[in-house]
């Protein structure tokens, strides 16, 4: 589809290979484990089934093969674990590569069509998944008569710089996992260190790893950021639709609210101001302090 749309998808080729195997353990780890060392790195996990997923990096690049894998994980960890009975098993790259475009008149791009990477942490799901609730409520707005047609053009500059970190950030874990050299691994544990000794700094990196700390373009101080909610918060947002969230429901704001159509909650904000409009991904789409702010706040959005 990125293809026959005619859209780049500029990067960098592969220059390091992992390895994955879903396979049975006849003597598997009491928990978890995590291996790194000078033969690379090696992650040993149970998943569903009765299985255990086997992945990480060695240098030999290894085919994917049982006897292949075998090999790699017992250089790593001493220990094949007995492993047997893959019902999966497969390499993965580094290559690194991000759509040029994620809209292309009628087309647009999400997920893996939008950008690949090392697959370090999961973080592309996350990314992944923000795309499609982000396009996602746009398109039924746009649709069910919502919301103008020009809401959608705000996909591809929110979300496309989102594409831009992970990149970078995905880079940089590749880094890291492949630094089975004596000096990699003395990065590595400088890395450990900083992170054990100062927990903003590990904070910082857990919200970029699952894209907590996401916040798009806005004129408003508090636009787009995500609401830290609580879990009756969210469940306002089931329905697909901006809410209007307010620490008290005053005449005014309900007269707003009915006149543009929203459902307004009284709640209580994690900001000091007075109420905010919620967009259904979670982020703030306009806030005020009172209803004539949010009213001209609501002026400047694309809503029908």
């Amino acid at each position: 589809m990125r293809q026959a749309a005619g859209i780049d998808f500029p990067g960098t080729d592969s220059t390091v290979f992992g390895f994955l195997g879903d396979v049975e353990l006849a003597d598997p780890p009491e928990r978890p484990g995590f291996w790194h060392n000078a033969h690379g790195a090696l992650l040993v996990a149970p998943i569903p089934g009765g299985h255990h997923r086997v992945t990480g990096y060695a240098p030999s690049a290894p085919t994917p093969t049982l006897e292949s894998l075998r090999e790699t994980v017992e250089l790593i960890a001493g220990t094949d674990f007995g492993l047997h009975s893959p019902v999966w098993l497969s390499r993965f790259g580094n290559a690194t590569r991000l759509a040029a475009e994620y809209r292309k008149g009628r087309v647009f791009l999400a997920g893996d069509a939008a950008h690949m990477h090392f697959p370090a942490g999961g973080v592309g799901l996350n990314v992944g998944l923000q795309d499609a609730m982000n396009l996602g409520w746009k398109l039924a707005a746009v649709q069910r008569g919502r919301a103008d047609a020009a809401l959608l053009d705000t996909y591809h500059p929110e979300r496309h710089p989102v594409g831009v970190a992970l990149g970078e950030h995905t880079k940089a874990q590749t880094a890291l996992i492949t630094a089975t050299t004596e000096e990699g691994r003395s990065l590595r544990r400088f890395m450990a260190d900083l992170l054990r000794t100062h927990p903003d700094v590990a904070t910082a990196l857990a919200n970029t790893l699952t894209a907590l700390d996401v916040r798009y373009p806005g004129t408003h101080p508090l636009a787009g950021q995500r609401l830290p909610a609580t879990r009756e918060q969210l469940h306002l947002l089931r329905e697909g639709r901006p809410v209007l969230l307010a620490r008290e429901a005053d005449p005014a704001l309900k007269d707003l609210a009915a006149s543009a159509d929203f459902q307004l909650y009284e709640t209580e904000l994690p900001w000091p101001t007075t109420a905010v409009l919620m967009r259904p991904d979670g982020h703030v789409w306009a806030a005020g302090d009172t209803a004539e702010q949010l009213a001209d706040a609501l002026a400047e959005l694309p809503l029908a």
